[in-house]
């Protein structure tokens, strides 16, 4: 009998340990929490592009200011436009503009007081032209300007300017010329045609003009890079026509154009 029992209950004990659910540590298994990840997020890092290809277009603007009365000014200039470069563009075409208003203002000096005074004053960009040079790398411009007083007899001027497109910086003569010496010589010799439709000079009268052009003083003639040939502008007195134009045929511009300016 007791036998029985002493077996009944050793099964019994068997069944509860077995049923009975181990805790971790009789499991062997660690009690602390899982670790916490310490690593920060991942930044987005933005896409680097480059920027659009400077490709200019250009475009002639024509602008009218009133002076007051029936006088006035109309300016006719090219204005460049390239896609993603609006800051560069504002300095070239402020520089172009500058050039041609500085033109109007000199070819007629004291034009307010002109104004003020009653006279009747006209001052108008009579032809503007422009090339792009060196796969869009150099703006060549040239602009004939006529002003007239009253009924008085017109004046004329011619002038240009060169803007690097790559810095939207002007060039100057002196980048631009480089033996002024020889290029006025050739002038005065009659190698270079003069191309516009002036009265005849005299040797002195040409040789007087020139004389005003100095390198130690930086004092160029204006160049335009024209289509078959680069042309160059000596400033006259008015009562010789205000400028003659002398061509240099591109095969031999190399004597007295740098030849990076070259690119037509």
């Amino acid at each position: 009998m007791i036998r029985k029992i002493t077996v009944l209950l050793v099964c019994l004990l068997l069944f509860v340990s077995c049923g009975k659910e181990k805790t971790p540590l009789e499991s062997g298994e660690s009690t602390s929490a899982p670790p916490q990840s310490t690593a920060e997020p991942l930044l987005t890092v933005p896409v680097q592009t480059d920027p659009p290809v400077f490709s200019p277009s250009v475009v002639l603007k024509t602008e009218t200011e009133q002076l007051g009365g029936a006088s006035y000014r109309t300016w006719r200039y090219p204005v460049v436009v390239a896609e993603g470069y609006v800051v560069r563009c504002e300095n070239i075409n402020a520089a172009v503009f500058n050039a041609v208003t500085a033109l109007g203002k000199k070819l007629i000096p004291g034009i307010s007081s002109l104004v003020a005074s009653g006279s009747e004053v006209s001052c108008e960009t009579e032809r503007c032209d422009y090339r792009l040079l060196g796969d869009n790398a150099i703006l060549s411009v040239s602009f004939y300007l006529t002003a007239r007083v009253d009924s008085n007899a017109p004046e004329h001027a011619f002038g240009t300017v060169n803007i690097d497109l790559t810095t939207g910086m002007q060039i100057g003569g002196a980048q631009l010329i480089t033996d002024l010496s020889k290029l006025l010589n050739a002038i005065a010799s009659g190698d270079l045609t003069r191309v516009d439709e002036g009265d005849v000079l005299t040797p002195e009268e040409l040789s007087s003009a020139l004389s005003q052009y100095r390198a130690d003083y930086a004092i160029y003639p204006d160049v335009y890079f024209a289509e078959e040939e680069v042309i160059v502008a000596v400033e006259l007195l008015r009562t010789e026509g205000s400028f003659a134009l002398f061509a240099i045929p591109y095969a031999k511009a190399s004597d007295y154009i740098a030849s990076e300016f070259l690119v037509h």
